[in-house]
C-alpha cells in the first residue's frame, strides 16, 4: 500500500531536501529505511512534493505511464541523485566542503533532465510559485529535484543548511527561521520526542 504523504514529510524548505529526507538513517546502514523504494511510491511523493509558499519551479505532468524498463531506469537515475544531493548537503550541514563530483553529478543530473521538460505558465487553478515546467517523460521528474538543488547551490544561504539534532533522524533541512535557531525538523515529530525525553529526565532527577 502506498504511503500517505503529510506536511510533516516536506520540512526541508527545499524540494531538493525533502528528496534526500526519503531515506531515513543514511549513516547507518543497519537502520536505513528508503521511503519511496518503488516507481509508484516515488510518483505518488513527487505529486505531494509541490509545496505552495515556495519560489521554486513548480511543474504538472504531461505523459502517460511508463514501462517497467523506463521505471527502473527513473528510479535508478533517482537512486543516484538523491545520493549525490545527501552527500553536498551533508557536508555543508556539518560545516565541511562537499567533493566536488557530487556537485558535479547535480548539475550533471540537470543537464540530463532538462530535454524532458518544457516552460509553460503557471496553470490559472493553481497557486505557488510563477516558473513552471510541464514534465514531458518519466526522465523528466527528476529536473526540478536537480534544479532545486542547483540553485541551492548558489544561494547565499548554505549556512544554514542543517540536519535535525535527534541524531536517530539526519533529515535535513534549510533554516528558514527568522532567528535561525531551528533544531529541528520538525516540532511535531522529532522536537516533541525531544521535549518529552527531557521532561522525563527531569522527573526521574526529581524523584530521585
Amino acid at each position: 500500500m502506498n504511503k500517505i504523504w503529510e506536511s510533516d514529510d516536506f520540512v526541508g524548505e527545499r524540494v531538493c531536501l525533502d528528496f534526500v529526507n526519503t531515506v531515513s538513517h543514511w549513516s547507518n546502514p543497519a537502520a536505513m529505511e528508503d521511503l519511496i523504494p518503488t516507481y509508484d511510491e516515488f510518483l505518488g511523493w513527487f505529486k505531494n512534493a509541490q509545496c505552495k509558499d515556495r519560489e521554486e519551479t513548480g511543474w504538472v505532468l504531461a505523459f502517460e505511464e511508463a514501462d517497467e524498463e523506463i521505471q527502473a531506469r527513473v528510479m535508478c537515475d533517482a537512486g543516484k541523485l538523491r545520493k549525490n544531493i545527501y552527500e553536498v548537503f551533508h557536508a555543508f550541514a556539518n560545516n565541511r566542503q562537499p567533493e566536488m563530483s557530487h556537485i558535479a553529478a547535480v548539475y550533471e543530473a540537470l543537464a540530463a533532465t532538462v530535454m524532458f521538460v518544457e516552460p509553460v505558465d503557471r496553470p490559472k487553478d493553481l497557486v505557488g510559485p510563477a516558473n513552471h515546467v510541464r514534465i514531458l517523460k518519466p526522465s523528466g521528474l527528476l529536473y526540478p529535484i536537480a534544479h532545486s538543488a542547483a540553485r541551492l547551490l548558489v544561494d547565499n544561504c548554505l549556512c544554514y543548511i542543517k540536519e535535525c539534532a535527534d541524531q536517530t533522524c539526519e533529515w535535513v533541512f534549510l533554516d528558514c527561521s527568522k532567528s535561525h535557531r531551528r533544531r529541528w525538523c520538525s516540532m511535531q515529530t522529532c522536537g516533541n520526542r525531544a521535549k518529552a525525553r527531557k521532561h522525563y529526565q527531569k522527573k526521574c532527577e526529581s524523584a530521585a
